[in-house]
C-alpha cells in the first residue's frame, strides 16, 4: 500500500512540475509578444526624492526644463524618448544631484530627482553660497533658504577648504555642534561664534590648538556656565592656550 501510494505521489510530482513548465512558458511568450517599442508615452512623473527637508527643486521646475529643451513627448512611443539626454540636461541645474529616468509598459516616463543638499552657508562681502558635504559649491537660491550654520567671513580670499575642514572638526563633538550656528571670521583670520543658547560670544581667535579650545569650552559650557548661570557672562575667551577667559557682564 505504501509503494502505491509513494508512486502515486511521484505521479502527482510530474504533472505539477509540467504544469509549472507550461505557465512558466506560456508566461515566456506572452512577454516575447509585448513590443516596448509600439507603446505609446502616457504621462511623465516627476519624483522629487528627498522633498521633506530640501525645496530647490520642484516638479514645474523640471516641467519647465524639459519644455525649454524641447522635450515634447505627445505622440511618441515611449522607447523612443532620449532617457540618457535628458539625464544629461537636468544635471545641468546646480541644485541637482542625482537623476535616473525610466519607462513602464504603461506609457508612464519616469524622472527620479535628487537635490544637492547644503552643509554650510559662506557670506563673503562680494559673494554669498553654500557649500555642500563634499565642499562643493551650491548657489543660493530665490525659492528655498537652507537652514544649515552660517559663517559670516570679511575676507573674500579665505579659502572655503578652511572653513570646511573647521566644521568638520565641530561636526565630531555633539556638545559643540549644538552650539555653533553662526561662525564670524575677521579679516585677521579670527573666529568668534554667538552659542545657540546663552546671549554671550566665544572668541577662538585663530586656528592654532583648536582641538584644545573645543574642549575648554564643552568644559565651560558643562561646569561654569550650568553652575553660574548662561547670563553671567559677556564673552568667553578661549584664545589663550590652558586659560579660559570669561569677562562678566
Amino acid at each position: 500500500m505504501k509503494l502505491i501510494e509513494k508512486i502515486s505521489k511521484i505521479k502527482w510530482l510530474r504533472v505539477t512540475f509540467w504544469l509549472l513548465s507550461i505557465i512558466a512558458l506560456f508566461m515566456v511568450l506572452t512577454l516575447e509578444n509585448i513590443r516596448p517599442n509600439d507603446i505609446p508615452w502616457e504621462k511623465t512623473n516627476i519624483n522629487v526624492v528627498n522633498h521633506k527637508n530640501l525645496s530647490f527643486v520642484q516638479n514645474e521646475t523640471i516641467n519647465q526644463i524639459l519644455k525649454r529643451n524641447n522635450f515634447e513627448f505627445d505622440e511618441h512611443v515611449i522607447e523612443s524618448i532620449d532617457k540618457l539626454k535628458i539625464e544629461e540636461v537636468l544635471l545641468e541645474n546646480p541644485y541637482i544631484k542625482d537623476v535616473e529616468v525610466f519607462s513602464d509598459f504603461n506609457g508612464g516616463l519616469h524622472i527620479d530627482i535628487h537635490q544637492k543638499a547644503p552643509y554650510l552657508r559662506i557670506d563673503k562681502p562680494n559673494s554669498s553660497y553654500y557649500l555642500d558635504q563634499n565642499g562643493k559649491h551650491i548657489p543660493l537660491s530665490d525659492q528655498f533658504t537652507a537652514h544649515v550654520p552660517m559663517f559670516h567671513v570679511e575676507n573674500d580670499s579665505l579659502n572655503d577648504e578652511t572653513l570646511y575642514n573647521f566644521y568638520k572638526m565641530v561636526e565630531k563633538r555633539p556638545l559643540l555642534k549644538s552650539q555653533v550656528v553662526d561662525v564670524y571670521v575677521n579679516s585677521f583670520e579670527e573666529y568668534t561664534f554667538v552659542p545657540q543658547f546663552g546671549n554671550f560670544v566665544v572668541e577662538l581667535g585663530d586656528l592654532d590648538d583648536l582641538e584644545e579650545k573645543f574642549i575648554k569650552f564643552e568644559h565651560t559650557m558643562k561646569f561654569i556656565l550650568k553652575n553660574e548661570g548662561w547670563e553671567k557672562y559677556k564673552t568667553i575667551n578661549l584664545a589663550f592656550k590652558d586659560q579660559v577667559v570669561c569677562t562678566k557682564k
